[in-house]
Formats: structure tokens, C-alpha cells, sequence
């Protein structure tokens, strides 16, 4: 799955991630976060460490830069349509001891469980990256 991603989008890097790799895992992750501070620290007395949760993140991503970001792919133009068409009128209601909400439109959110959701995330978190020289960044 790696090399597929890769070859998919330039702009996809694979060195700050853990994601779709052989040993991708969150003890290679701390280890990683670990070993960057003790650089860090070897040059600089004064590392500040900046951790963010991103659990909730699937419900944050915007239809529209995702399908952005997948126009970029070297895909088939019938994949990306599918994709497009798959965003296109996402809705969502709630139903609450024999209640059920209106129907709201939604435009962000990707359904986690769903086949696609893990990539999807992927492909829209592939142009986070740190701006300033001397700083780290582990995804």
C-alpha cells in the first residue's frame, strides 16, 4: 500500500508518517518523537514539544479539498468522478428515543470504517508540514 500512495502523489511523503508502512506502528512512532527531542536537545537546552489528538479528525475533513487534493492523483478520470459523486449529497439525521432530526447536509466527514475513509485521510493530511527551518514533524 505504501508504494502505492507514493507513486500516486508527489506530494505524499512517507518520512514524516506512520501510516501504510511496513513498521508503521505507534511504539515506531514514540520512538521516532523520542529520538527527534534528544537530537533536538544535543544542540538547542530549549525544545518545546507541541502534541496534537487528532482522534476526531475523520469528522473535520472538507469534501472539497479532499476532492482538490484527488484531482492531483495520476487516476483515472472515472475514479476521481466516482469519488465526486460518492461526496456529492452526504446527508445525516438523528434518531433519539423515536425521534428522528431533520436531514442536514453535510460537506466534511469521512466515514471512518469505511474502505476509502483511511486513505482519504491520508491524501488530505499529505501537505501538513512544518514552515520553519529546525523544526520536526512525526504524523
Amino acid at each position: 500500500m505504501h508504494s502505492l500512495f507514493a507513486s500516486l502523489l508527489p506530494f505524499l511523503a512517507f518520512t514524516d508518517q506512520f501510516a501504510f508502512c511496513p513498521c508503521g506502528s505507534t511504539t515506531a512512532a514514540l520512538i521516532t518523537i523520542l529520538h527527534t527531542i534528544i537530537n533536538l536537545l544535543t544542540t538547542n537546552p530549549f525544545v518545546i514539544v507541541i502534541a496534537f489528538d487528532f482522534s476526531k479528525v475523520f469528522d473535520i475533513v472538507r469534501h472539497s479539498m479532499l476532492l482538490h487534493k484527488c484531482c492531483q492523483l495520476d487516476i483515472p478520470d472515472h475514479i476521481y468522478n466516482w469519488l465526486v459523486e460518492y461526496f456529492h449529497g452526504h446527508v445525516h439525521c438523528t434518531r433519539y428515543h423515536g425521534q428522528t432530526s431533520a436531514l442536514r447536509h453535510i460537506s466534511a466527514s469521512i466515514i471512518q470504517g469505511s474502505s476509502i475513509g483511511l486513505a482519504a485521510y491520508v491524501v488530505t493530511a499529505a501537505g501538513l508540514c512544518f514552515i520553519t527551518p529546525g523544526n520536526s514533524l512525526c504524523k
